[in-house]
């Protein structure tokens, strides 16, 4: 039974992360996402839970609408994305910044995923949600 240990809210635009880079022999993160990374963790939305069971996630990334859907015959209430960045790479991003932050102890404990790719509502700010849940025999 999944047992809901953190809800987190992340409240900046959601980012994928980069394709690694490699000079001289060695492969390093690209500075974008190096910065919003280190932008995560140093406002501490993370805790270092040192969770060490199978995890499932729950995420939520609400991108901001661009103009071109402000119309007024465009919905009011949140759309799905359906461009770029790929939520693989969301996902990827959000596992390293779990890691990096010691919440979980590896990304490799990430059993199950669940992730949805939205556009904010009119009047909407971004964010990225991420419910943590671990596996409970009880």
């Amino acid at each position: 039974m999944w047992k809901l240990v953190k809800t987190v809210i992340l409240p900046v635009q959601p980012k994928a992360m980069g394709r690694p880079r490699f000079s001289h022999g060695k492969a390093y993160t690209p500075r974008s996402s190096a910065s919003y990374i280190n932008e995560i963790l140093n406002n501490d939305y993370l805790d270092p839970l040192c969770i060490t069971d199978p995890v499932r996630l729950d995420i939520e990334y609400i991108f901001d609408r661009p103009q071109r859907l402000m119309r007024r015959k465009d919905s009011d209430s949140r759309i799905w994305k359906t461009t770029r960045p790929d939520i693989d790479n969301c996902n990827k991003m959000v596992m390293d910044l779990l890691t990096k932050s010691r919440t979980v102890i590896d990304d490799s404990q990430v059993v199950v995923l669940n992730s949805t790719k939205e556009y904010t509502s009119k009047t909407g700010k971004p964010y990225t949600k991420i419910k943590i849940f671990i596996w409970s025999k009880t």
